[in-house]
């Protein structure tokens, strides 16, 4: 009894594992026979439930794969596997999480094929967020992604689309896997998203990249299937397609599946990449060709137009919802710190630009999305500097939880490069202000300090001595420093002393801007009036014609009698003289 029943183990291991390798090599049908065995043998004999759902899983995940119409089946053998599940960890004899894992992933893909977006959503969720097992977790993130494109289609509130095509982008890009199958489609998954985000540009340059990779791959010895990755070697024949001479498929089946692709169907690709050939071949020969490789790429996206036309692209209606799904796409994506975002700066500029010539793009626009902060990046400087010319006090104005935008910036980021970027731009618009570099929070921090405890001493004096000249004739930093900013004039003193002799664009002194600006009076800074050599009290200041004494009378806020009585003191014969 113990003989036959240890046969019965290593037949079915063997079932199991030719049906594996039947799969591997795209013989669906011997797959399932020897998976199917598998399974009965084991429901005939004492069992471990474990074991059984691992059969129905690896059925189940045969059939998806294989699809044309077999989702339904798919899904009552997931349904099964999940109950046996149930019953074993009732039983307490289940411990394997990555099953359960497993059979959420493939009822939410049954799902999505079978057109119940809300449960295939539930379920698809749940799995990326616990499943283990590489392969499956991308297919999840990809079905995933694939079903809020269709909830897209069926909603009509244009924030509400916003939204979802967020979330689609977000989990197509996290599909992470070394199948080609599955690189393909996440690449025309996420054109489609790009594209009714009004982000033509980005779908442009995705699809320049597969077209050039597909051609100049389709010349190397070894080719592959596109449908499921084999090589073209002694035990694997591959046949290149007529029509594209470009991809390459390993048996009849594959090429069927592949011509009516879920995501991107060789049906639509198979005349734009012959073209593409064409064009690439004549161009290496420096032939002229009337086709171009961007005609290709709009063909394409016009399949896109034509298939989601009931968003009625191209009229006035459709154009204010690209407008918000791009600028909300801005909001939410091109911050990020992957170079897929950072390389599409100048596209965001242009796009930015198209937006606001055709009038859809506000300040307003700008505000409430808050663009000023998610468009700010090392990496983007031009997309940053745009969107600075179309509203420059608000720089100044703007507010991102609660703080001033240059104090946000400083918070959010960690390297001064950003801190940098922020103050040659601002310097543009706020030169009188130097930049906004004194510009105080709501708990009176100057933007100064927070970045000397954010980046340092050394790198924030880098920073000021690159963008701001020392010896700037409009405004010398350390004439403001003293008038706007006096508890930081040591530390400026400190680090260009001899700017005290500098003279401003009025061609005041150090000490006559301090004097006008009535930063300094008499009972506060006896010691700034103490010091004053007889020249300079005698001195006319070049801006008003004033005496010193005259211009502590005719202070901004009020007069300085103290200082004008201690000023006339020291030299009495001024009144005659004024």
């Amino acid at each position: 009894m113990g003989r036959a029943k240890k046969d019965q183990e290593m037949e079915v291991e063997k079932l199991k594992l030719l049906g594996s390798l039947y799969e591997r090599s795209c013989e669906h049908e011997s797959a399932m026979n020897h998976l199917e065995k598998a399974l009965v043998i084991r429901k005939e004999s004492e069992y471990s439930k474990q074991e059984v759902i691992g059969i129905y899983i690896q059925i189940g995940y045969e059939l998806l794969k294989e699809g044309a119409g077999n989702e339904q089946k798919a899904l009552n053998l997931y349904y099964k596997a999940l109950t046996l599940y149930q019953k074993a960890l009732a039983e307490g004899c289940c411990d394997s999480k990555g099953q359960l894992d497993s059979i959420c992933s493939g009822i939410g893909i049954a799902y999505h094929c079978l057109g119940e977006w809300d449960s295939a959503i539930i379920l698809l969720k749940k799995s990326v967020e616990c499943v283990e097992h590489a392969e499956h977790k991308a297919y999840a993130y990809l079905y995933l992604g694939s079903t809020y494109l269709e909830v897209y289609r069926i909603t009509d509130d244009p924030e509400e689309q916003i939204r979802i095509l967020n979330q689609a982008l977000e989990h197509v890009m996290k599909c992470d896997s070394k199948l080609i199958e599955l690189e393909t489609d996440k690449q025309f998954l996420s054109v489609k998203i790009l594209y009714l985000l009004g982000l033509r540009e980005h779908a442009f340059r995705i699809l320049e990249i597969y077209f050039d990779l597909e051609v100049v791959g389709s010349r190397r010895t070894h080719v592959y299937c596109e449908c499921c990755g084999q090589h073209d070697e002694k035990s694997v024949k591959l046949w290149m397609c007529s029509g594209c001479k470009v991809q390459c498929n390993c048996n009849k089946s594959h090429q069927r599946k592949r011509w009516r692709g879920k995501f991107a169907d060789h049906r639509t690709l198979c005349p734009l990449l012959n073209r593409w050939r064409k064009v690439m071949k004549k161009m290496k020969i420096g032939k002229h060709s009337k086709d171009s490789f961007k005609a290709i790429m709009n063909n394409y996206l016009d399949t896109i137009e034509k298939d989601y036309s009931k968003d009625h692209i191209g009229t006035e209606d459709r154009r204010r919802g690209s407008a918000l799904r791009s600028l909300v796409f801005l909001q939410v994506c091109i911050n990020s710190a992957s170079s897929y975002y950072i390389t599409y700066a100048p596209a965001d500029t242009t796009y930015l630009k198209c937006l606001k010539e055709s009038y859809l793009l506000s300040k307003q626009d700008i505000e409430k999305n808050d663009l000023y902060f998610w468009s700010f990046h090392n990496a983007s400087q031009l997309r940053f500097e745009y969107i600075a010319s179309l509203d420059p006090e608000g720089s100044k104005r703007y507010r991102y939880e609660g703080r001033p935008l240059i104090h946000a910036m400083i918070h959010h980021y960690h390297d001064s490069n950003e801190f940098s970027m922020f103050l040659a731009t601002a310097l543009k618009h706020h030169p009188g202000d130097i930049g906004l570099l004194f510009q105080k929070d709501n708990e009176g921090k100057t933007a100064f300090e927070c970045a000397m405890n954010k980046y340092g001493n050394e790198a924030v004096f880098g920073v000021i001595e690159e963008r701001i000249p020392v010896n700037g004739a409009k405004l010398p930093i350390l004439h403001h420093v003293g008038q706007h900013a006096r508890q930081h004039f040591k530390e400026f003193g400190k680090w260009n002393p001899s700017a005290v002799f500098l003279r401003d664009n009025k061609g005041r002194e150090m000490w006559q801007g301090l004097l006008a600006s009535g930063s300094r009076t008499f009972n506060k800074d006896s010691k700034f009036f103490e010091t004053m050599t007889d020249d300079q009290v005698n001195e006319v200041d070049p801006a008003s014609g004033l005496y010193p004494f005259m211009m502590s009378a005719s202070g901004q806020m009020t007069s300085d009698l103290s200082a004008v009585y201690y000023l006339l003191r020291r030299n009495p014969s001024l009144l005659s003289a004024s």
